[in-house]
């Protein structure tokens, strides 16, 4: 480092050259044992994917604005004014190559290998770039209509993935099922059944969340109490699980697993792993989007997550044993004990300095996590279930299910100030100054208020803020109001209710679903207001 640091003593130019040394936010650099690793896995990938017939293409890096739908393209313009996007998915320029150069009669059963790269939260840890195989069939329909091609596509990502030693647990849903329940459906509506979130669900769809299980009896429950208008998209369900034959054995139906992306329009699925913080493969039918750049033709499709793949030697995965719980370490500990029971660790190991506890009956562990880390123990598979209050979760974010919304924890985020606040006032001379420990619910509330301001993050007592004159006001959780008080201020506004809410790893969701579906019983039954 001496002699770097004397080489560029002089350099002033900016960004300062350290900065320079590093790849850009999102981004990695592979060492060759990496790299070796990544090019075994898609070497592999794609010669099982040429034996079962699907030509691999190339398609460019950058596309032309339009080509994906998605919002999560990296877009930048060039020299001539072009706004253009680096691909955040394969999907949309494989189907624009089809529209456009495909013949027409022929069916195209295309394969693909290389870099994507997507708008994330970078203060989460997510990489927006990540190396993808896939592969599609597009204008292809065989005697037995969608099932037929939907089946080959599933049959060959399972021996793909096989070939790499990977056991994945399957998992089916409808795209369609959710249109015929609530046609074209908002994509936070999208969202928030991808989580299971049922509180945030309108009533038409929240019978889905308990259609979930073993593929023959999930669907003979879903047609016996789902509408007839979604019989037809069940039909195509029953017709892929039945062309697997004993393929189909294992496979999880579950209908609230629709991917919140709106181009899906039959079959979705995923293949899951334990310890991998997503799907390790996901695709389905997309019908309508070669449509856009041509003729249409019916597609269908998946990819496999290479960087997934990669992660499972880093990740702790579960295996036989208690259900790995990630137990809030602060106001919401007591009453989660409480409500578990005899399950929860004895008193003996709470007061230990251990962060890993035995529970009570040997069916759970517990890490104690504090709150805003919950979530990303959750995500990437080291625990399999957690608790965690709803501010955190929607400040933080996280890819979690959120099956469970638990009685007890409510509490109110706040725009708190002096008693003689007067927000229009401050706004017609200037802008308004607001201290938060949670910037991001802060600016998503204020702004649909129509009340611009300048948001101050901060880490500790918030209160102070405002008595010391550094805010005008502040935002923040209030449960009785006492510490508001003694520092003469009042809540002005409700801009959020939080609520516990428990969270699961969707791997452990499909994979664990008998311990997952015992542990969130036990919550709901138990819990009781404090």
């Amino acid at each position: 480092m001496g002699a770097l640091a004397d080489d560029t003593a002089d350099d002033t130019s900016y960004p300062p050259p350290m900065m320079r040394l590093f790849p850009a936010d999102g981004t990695v650099d592979r060492l060759p044992d990496e790299a070796r690793a990544l090019r075994l896995i898609e070497g592999t990938l794609v010669g099982v994917l040429h034996e079962h017939g699907y030509a691999e293409v190339v398609v460019p890096l950058l596309e032309r604005d339009g080509v994906w739908a998605a919002d999560d393209a990296v877009r930048l313009v060039d020299r001539s004014g072009a706004l253009l996007g680096l691909r955040p998915d394969f999907t949309g320029s494989v189907a624009r190559l089809v529209a456009t150069r495909w013949p027409a009669d022929e069916a195209a059963c295309v394969s693909y290998r290389g870099t994507v790269f997507r708008e994330v939260d970078n203060h989460r840890g997510e990489r927006r770039q990540r190396q993808q195989v896939g592969f599609e069939r597009i204008g292809s329909r065989g005697a037995a209509g969608d099932a037929h091609d939907d089946v080959h596509v599933l049959r060959t990502a399972r021996r793909a993935l096989h070939a790499i030693g990977v056991d994945a647990t399957l998992t089916l849903g409808s795209a369609a099922v959710v249109e015929a329940l609530c046609p074209q459906a908002a994509p936070d509506v999208r969202a928030a059944l991808d989580a299971r979130d049922g509180t945030a669900l309108p009533p038409s769809l929240c019978a889905l969340l308990t259609l979930h299980g073993p593929a023959k009896a999930t669907l003979a429950r879903a047609t016996a109490t789902l509408p007839p208008s979604t019989h037809a998209a069940l039909a195509g369900l029953q017709a892929i699980v039945a062309g697997l034959g004993d393929e189909a054995h294992g496979v999880v139906v579950d209908l609230a697993e629709v991917r919140p992306w709106s181009w899906y329009s039959g079959a979705v699925f995923s293949f899951t792993v334990d310890g991998v913080a997503r799907a390790v493969c996901a695709g389905g039918r997309y019908d309508g989007v070669v449509g856009r750049f041509g003729a249409d033709r019916p597609a269908v499709g998946a990819t496999i997550d290479v960087d997934a793949l990669l992660e499972r030697p880093t990740i702790g995965a579960a295996g036989p044993g208690p259900l790995r719980v990630a137990l809030p370490k602060g106001r919401l500990q007591r009453d989660v004990l409480r409500a578990l029971g005899a399950q929860a660790p004895s008193p003996e190991a709470l007061s230990s300095r251990a962060l890993v506890l035995p529970g009570g009956d040997g069916t759970l562990s517990f890490l104690l996590v504090k709150d805003p880390d919950i979530a990303a123990y959750v995500e990437r598979g080291v625990a399999d279930v957690g608790v965690v209050g709803l501010d955190v979760l929607r400040e933080r974010g996280g890819d979690v299910l959120e099956p469970l919304d638990l009685p007890f924890g409510r509490c109110r985020l706040c725009l708190c100030g002096r008693p003689d606040l007067a927000v229009a006032s401050i706004l017609s001379r200037r802008t308004l100054r607001v201290a938060t420990k949670y910037p991001k619910l802060t600016r998503q509330a204020l702004a649909a208020r129509g009340l611009p301001a300048e948001v101050i993050p901060m880490q500790g007592s918030v209160e102070l803020a405002v008595v010391s004159g550094l805010a005008d006001a502040i935002v923040d959780l209030v449960e009785t109001g006492a510490t508001l008080r003694e520092n003469g201020l009042v809540a002005h506004d409700e801009l959020f209710v939080s609520t516990a809410r428990v969270v699961v790893n969707r791997a452990a969701f499909r994979r664990r679903a008998a311990a997952v579906d015992a542990f969130l019983s036990a919550l709901a039954t138990a819990a009781t207001p404090a």
